[in-house]
């Protein structure tokens, strides 16, 4: 690479001295002067030297050109080598930023196939989670659709059996009032005919009890006693007594219900009538009652 640079820079040298006219001859009594450009190859240089040295010049313009062409030179080699040295470190850098961003652009290239895998993993997870809350939800829902529907059929079941049951005791209800109603039917009947008999029991009985089918009458008399003062004036009278005779035939009480116009004869009737023994008298029962009479006292003069 070294030759092929130095032999291109000697060419592109001897090219630009034929246009420019680097070569200057001088008279033989003056020194040659050489206009040494930078870009002067080695191969020129050495021409320059013979060409300087074939011309009659002293020993120390000789030896000053020499060394001027050797420091022009040696610059040139060293210029020629920091500039390969340059190229070649420029080559190296461009080669390791090439590498660098190929490298750069291989980990992106990476790093995006990774984010993008990321991504499609993240994705397809997500995809898969709400594939499954999908899955859930949907069982859930047909759970709850079905725990529904039994809730809806249980309901009418037990609505129908509800239902059934409302009838049957209506019925029973119905059945039950009827047959209360016919009861308390027979209930009223038997009641209305025990109380008809009944009242027709205490009916007879009380026609029984206030029949009286014998009276009470005196068992033992004693008359009463003229009053000799109006047997004198030969006066007559009639009294009526009442009298009420207990059921053991005891006078409870006596009392003047029709006076005969005279106290001697209401007295000597009640005197007498005091003194008399009664039968209690019998109802229809033949029980004795309590009953009241009237007894009647008549004075008459034979």
């Amino acid at each position: 690479m070294k030759s092929a640079i130095f032999k291109w820079t000697s060419i592109l040298g001897l090219t630009l001295l034929a246009h420019i006219g680097i070569f200057n001859l001088i008279t033989p009594s003056e020194p040659s002067s050489i206009l040494v450009s930078e870009k002067t190859s080695e191969s020129e240089l050495l021409n320059l030297d013979l060409l300087t040295i074939s011309e009659p010049t002293s020993s120390t313009s000789i030896s000053e050109t020499k060394q001027k062409l050797k420091d022009a030179l040696d610059k040139k080699r060293n210029k020629e080598i920091n500039k390969e040295r340059t190229l070649q470190l420029k080559a190296e850098e461009e080669q390791r930023l090439k590498k660098i961003k190929e490298e750069k652009a291989k980990a992106k290239a990476a790093s995006n196939r990774a984010k993008l895998e990321a991504v499609a993993q993240l994705k397809a997870k997500e995809q898969a989670e709400a594939n499954k809350r999908a899955a859930e939800i949907k069982e859930l829902q047909r759970l709850e659709q079905k725990k529904k529907a039994e809730e809806i059929a249980q309901q009418e079941a037990m609505a129908a059996a509800a239902t059934l049951a409302k009838e049957a005791a209506d019925r029973l209800a119905k059945a039950t009032k009827l047959k209360e109603e016919k009861l308390k039917q027979a209930n009223a009947a038997k009641a209305a005919k025990l109380k008809a008999q009944k009242a027709a029991k205490q009916a007879t009985q009380q026609a029984l009890i206030k029949k009286i089918i014998s009276p009470a009458h005196a068992i033992k008399k004693n008359n009463p006693i003229y009053p000799k003062r109006l047997e004198r004036k030969r006066t007559e009278g009639t009294v009526k007594l009442k009298l009420i005779i207990s059921n053991t035939g005891l006078i409870k009480s006596i009392t003047v219900s029709q006076s005969s116009g005279h106290k001697d004869f209401d007295n000597s009737a009640l005197k007498a009538i005091k003194s008399w023994k009664y039968q209690a008298a019998k109802n229809g029962l033949g029980d004795s009652i309590e009953t009241t009479i009237i007894e009647t006292c008549i004075f008459r003069r034979n």
